[in-house]
Formats: C-alpha cells, sequence, structure tokens
C-alpha cells in the first residue's frame, strides 16, 4: 500500500516574512509494518513587496500554477494580512 499527500502547511512569520510551506506526505506499507516520510517541495513567501513561490530546488514557480492546483493556498493567502512589526 502506497498513500502520498500533497498539503499546504501552517504559515509561518519570520521577520517580515510569511513562509508557508508545500509538502507531500508518503507512507507505505500497512500494518503493523509501515514508513512514512515527509518531502519539501516548494514554499511560498509573502513579504512587504509581494508573494513569490519557489521549488525546493530555488526556480521560481509562478503562483498561478500553485493556486491553479491548491486551491486551499489561494484562501491561506487572502486571509494573511502583512503587517511588519
Amino acid at each position: 500500500m502506497e498513500n502520498r499527500k500533497i498539503i499546504i502547511e501552517s504559515p509561518v512569520k519570520i521577520g517580515e516574512y510569511i513562509l508557508i510551506p508545500v509538502v507531500s506526505i508518503l507512507i507505505t506499507g500497512g500494518v503493523p509494518c509501515f514508513s512514512a516520510y515527509k518531502k519539501p517541495l516548494a514554499m511560498v513567501i509573502k513579504s512587504p513587496s509581494g508573494t513569490q513561490c519557489f521549488s525546493i530546488d530555488g526556480q521560481i514557480i509562478p503562483l498561478e500554477s500553485l493556486t491553479k492546483e491548491f486551491s486551499e493556498l489561494e484562501s491561506i493567502l487572502d486571509l494573511i494580512q502583512y503587517t511588519s512589526e
């Protein structure tokens, strides 16, 4: 058995940046023996200058392609009010 899911993780604020990780979770095997791992796929970064998306190897990803694939990402971005503290 193999079960894979791609999820949007909770936003994390670091300084003036808000980071939103996109990760893949894979579970293989079954009861009583299984393995699981979590692999980073992309990072969405919201800052005073705008929102950018990067693949884990540093390539720029168009925001539209991620929001099209993960509709919940657009909702998360709409809810985040950027404030510099």
